[in-house]
């Protein structure tokens, strides 16, 4: 019988514990969130291949495994403009050859969905499309596509006035958009559901409003001692705000809870 080897088998044990999983999606973890749908998608980080087990009023809701890798797709679309991707990252619109086109980009395929339209803007449950056409007279209007229903409509019956720079609310049934019905332009908030619209700026130059997700708030640009302003309106108040004096008009966003505004100022030279 030989003497004992000195050789020896075992299982290396992982003593430190994995980083907490962190969710960004449809709100930051800790942060409570509204959605206006009876189902969300909910996206954050954690380990790789690590297995991930949701909670739902302390009730486990199941469980989901993170990616291994990073998923890159790269998508050929052709000579296209104004893409715009629904909010649960399926389906692409975008405008080609004087209409919009929503392609799937699990399968791949186009459908030319709304003719003489183009600039496709998605509500945030992905339920509604706005977007811009040009009307008999030759004024750009807005018009609101309803996935559901597979319907389009105007949005508004007013003649000889143009209609631009749509934002829509997350529910799709509210929408913020740019008029010069009156005579100038104005910011001007919609009901969609109820039909009522509602002026909410008057005598300034005002440019690209951005709804709020909750359709209760709108910013929006407006020209004061020479330069743009971001105000913040409040449709329970009808009042509006100025937040900055030294803004940059081309990039404006709520948080989803619509209870702050990220955007770029100038203030700090």
């Amino acid at each position: 019988e030989s003497a004992y080897s000195n050789e020896a088998l075992g299982i290396p044990l992982d003593t430190a514990a994995p980083s907490k999983p962190v969710i960004l999606y449809p709100t930051k973890s800790g942060n409570s969130a509204t959605t206006y749908a009876n189902e969300t998608d909910i996206g954050g980080l954690s380990e790789i291949g690590a297995m991930v087990e949701l909670f739902q009023s302390g009730v486990s809701a199941g469980t989901v495994a993170t990616v291994k890798k990073d998923v890159i797709q790269n998508i050929t679309i052709g000579s296209v403009s104004e893409p715009a991707i629904s909010p649960d990252g399926k389906t692409l619109a975008y405008s080609y050859s004087n209409a919009v086109w929503l392609k799937n980009l699990d399968s791949g395929q186009s459908v030319l969905t709304i003719n003489q339209a183009f600039r496709p803007v998605w509500s945030g449950d992905g339920t509604k499309i706005s977007y811009s056409y040009y009307d008999n007279n030759s004024f750009q209007r807005l018009g609101i596509y309803d996935l559901s229903t597979a319907t389009s409509t105007s949005l508004t019956n007013d003649a000889s006035f143009y209609e631009i720079k749509a934002s829509l609310s997350s529910d799709g049934n509210k929408i913020a958009y740019k008029s010069n019905k009156g005579g100038s332009y104005n910011i001007w908030i919609k009901d969609i559901v109820i039909g009522s619209a509602v002026q909410v700026t008057n005598g300034i130059s005002v440019t690209n409003p951005r709804l709020s997700p909750d359709g209760l708030k709108i910013a929006y640009f407006g020209i004061s001692n020479n330069r743009w302003n971001l105000y913040l309106y409040d449709s329970s108040t009808m009042v509006a705000t100025l937040i900055d004096s030294y803004s940059n008009i081309y990039y404006l966003d709520f948080t989803p809870d619509s209870g702050k505004i990220a955007f770029v100022s100038s203030r700090a030279g």
